[in-house]
């Protein structure tokens, strides 16, 4: 099984790639996904193996590529086991 990630994103430049990163609050955990473009619905997706995300809250911050130090947006993840 895998989690899907599905970041709407503005209109871009053709070509543009992006990154998110996944922390959780005490930098235990941590991922980074680089390479993405917006798919034809306009937004990012990306997946994850189920057994790679332990239940928990999660910062997800988008950033451009060429800039991974200058997030786009940060949003709130919680991962709940049941």
């Amino acid at each position: 099984r895998r989690a899907l990630l599905w970041i709407d994103v503005p209109a871009q430049p053709p070509g543009t790639r992006f990154g998110i990163t996944l922390t959780t609050a005490g930098a235990g955990f941590a991922r980074s996904i680089h390479d993405l473009e917006r798919n034809f619905s306009g937004a990012l997706a990306a997946s994850l193996p189920v057994t790679d995300l332990p239940a928990g809250s999660y910062s997800v911050r988008l950033f451009h590529d060429e800039s991974p130090g200058r997030p786009i947006a940060e949003y709130r993840l919680t991962v709940v086991r049941r």
